[in-house]
């Protein structure tokens, strides 16, 4: 199956709790790719997708942590979701 570009037309399967959509929506905000460039918002559909234990989005989450994007710069929260996501076997995480 080929991967989902940064586009709305998963958004409804986003909304409907697609964990795989949600880190896609996610970027497509991070990005400003398809829609306007929105950290809070990419922020927003990561956490969706972490509640649902996704490793991607526990990574991601961390490194919005770190640059203090769409979040108050954290540290030790983006180290806590990266070893988070390394724990749950993210390779970009370790």
């Amino acid at each position: 199956m080929k991967r989902r570009r940064y586009k709305l037309e998963f958004k409804e399967a986003a909304e409907n709790g697609d964990p795989e959509a949600q880190i896609d929506l996610g970027l497509a905000y991070d990005f400003g790719n398809g829609v306007p460039q929105d950290d809070k918002e990419a922020v927003k559909w990561w956490r969706k997708a972490v509640e649902q234990g996704h490793t991607k989005a526990q990574f991601a989450l961390g490194f919005m942590y770190y640059k203090g994007d769409g979040v108050l710069e954290n540290y030790v929260q983006a180290y806590a979701w990266w070893n988070i996501a390394a724990a749950n076997g993210d390779e970009d995480a370790k």
